[in-house]
């Protein structure tokens, strides 16, 4: 086992998708894909799985996808504002 999620506290408005994907060794070292799926399907179906061997790779993957904050409107507003000065200053001087 090597390496291990970040773990961060997660705020309200973001969502976290975790997929699991299942690599087995297959001849001249490369791998193949034997499973793929979320989390929750995993849970949900503890049969559909194949079972783990030796040397199998189990990867975890977590996607969040965060919702709109204030300081995303905060950086939009700020941006605007920089832009008209700019036009301001350029063209009604």
């Amino acid at each position: 086992m090597a390496g291990g999620a970040p773990i961060e506290a997660r705020a309200e408005n973001e969502e976290a998708q975790i997929t699991i994907r299942l690599f087995r060794g297959r001849g001249q070292g490369g791998r193949e894909l034997m499973y793929e799926a979320p989390l929750q399907d995993l849970l949900r179906d503890t049969g559909a799985y194949p079972s783990l061997q030796n040397g199998d790779v189990l990867v975890m993957e977590t996607q969040v996808q965060r919702g709109f904050r204030w300081r995303d409107v905060l950086s939009i507003v700020s941006s605007v504002g920089s832009l008209a000065l700019v036009v301001e200053r350029l063209f009604f001087r």
